[in-house]
């Protein structure tokens, strides 16, 4: 088996890779795709890395030469490093691959409805001269401002300056002496020592109280108290960071108040912390010969079938101290015997005691 990534040659701008395998090895006019960083172990998912597995699809599948030919776009491509080990799964097959340098993340594609081009507007300078017919008797365009030029006219004659009379003379020499009268007066006051100035401090003025804040509105009659209701989504978000077990009773006593997805990232985010009661019930979701549990009968909760991803999960939770770990582990490992997939047998080595 062999696939060759390569950057989409429709798309040179980057964010698009082209997966090539032959064409036998994928059925349908679709295909699910995930992705799997060998060294973080974690599946890619839209909001990024994650403990359980998510996919991308269903990407149509081009046909032709013996070829099959799948375009990812930058769902996937603007979230891979280069050159980063990963496990892609195409449909129910799974290849080992290294992301090469060539395929490229698209720029700018986290700016969601693109780039947006302006017009810029024509200057007032010319804005006239839009739709105008050459002539000397041309009107402006509509909307332009008009401009006039100015006429000059003749200057008046130069006479003589008039000159004030008597009259305004004497009232600009009384000005001066009455100001010349209230210098000497200020002078005197400031140099006699009398009459200290006295400094005035204005009283502060009392900052206006806050307005009271308004008073919730009451509850209708009967209606429930959401702080006192432990089976709503908030109430049950509170339970992340305390042992899952903790969530788990929660779970028992609100069967079919639960969202599937609430619990999900509870346990997700568990068994990233390691917890040995989240990694137990990822493997049993993940392994159909596992009897249901609360999580499918209360919940309805289900991922599928994927056994090489159960012994996973089963030897994690067994490394982290469940007891019921190593039992499931040992069950399925009987099943991974069979089985002919690569993914199985590539469990089976890795997983289950030789």
């Amino acid at each position: 088996m062999s696939l060759t990534i390569r950057p989409d040659p429709r798309r040179p701008s980057g964010g698009y890779a082209q997966l090539d395998l032959p064409e036998a090895e994928v059925t349908g006019d679709s295909v699910l795709v995930a992705v799997f960083d060998a060294f973080s172990e974690r599946f890619l998912g839209r909001q990024g890395w994650h403990a359980t597995r998510g996919d991308f699809g269903p990407y149509p599948v081009e046909r032709g030469e013996g070829r099959a030919r799948i375009v990812v776009g930058p769902e996937i491509v603007n979230q891979i490093e280069e050159y980063a080990a990963l496990r892609l799964h195409v449909g129910p097959r799974s290849y080992e691959v290294s992301w090469p340098d060539e395929v490229v993340p698209l720029p700018g594609a986290a700016v969601l409805g693109g780039l947006q081009v302006a017009r810029a507007e024509a200057a007032p300078e010319t804005a006239h001269l839009v739709g105008r017919r050459p002539g000397p008797e041309a009107a402006p365009a509509p909307g332009a401002a008009a401009v006039s030029v100015p006429v000059a006219e003749p200057a008046p004659p130069a006479g003589p300056a008039p000159q004030p009379g008597p009259s305004r003379r004497g009232a600009i020499l009384a000005g001066l002496l009455l100001v010349l009268a209230l210098a000497a007066g200020l002078g005197w006051f400031l140099t006699s020592g009398e009459g200290e100035p006295t400094t005035v401090v204005a009283a502060p003025t009392p900052a206006p109280a806050p307005a009271p804040a308004p008073a919730p509105a009451p509850a209708p009659v009967g209606a429930p108290d959401p702080a006192a209701d432990p089976c709503t989504a908030e109430a049950l978000r509170a339970l992340d960071g305390a042992p899952f077990s903790e969530a788990l009773a929660r779970f028992e006593g609100c069967q079919g108040a639960v969202r599937p997805e609430t619990a999900l990232a509870l346990m997700e985010n568990a068994a990233d912390r390691g917890d040995p009661d989240a990694l137990l019930l990822f493997g049993e979701l993940y392994d159909s010969g596992a009897e249901d549990g609360l999580l499918e009968r209360g919940v309805g909760l289900t991922l599928g079938d994927m056994p090489s991803s159960a012994a996973e999960y089963y030897a994690r939770a067994q490394d982290a101290g469940a007891a019921a770990a190593a039992g499931r582990l040992a069950q399925l490992c009987r099943r991974l015997a069979l089985a002919a997939d690569t993914l199985s047998l590539a469990a089976h080595s890795e997983y289950c005691p030789q």
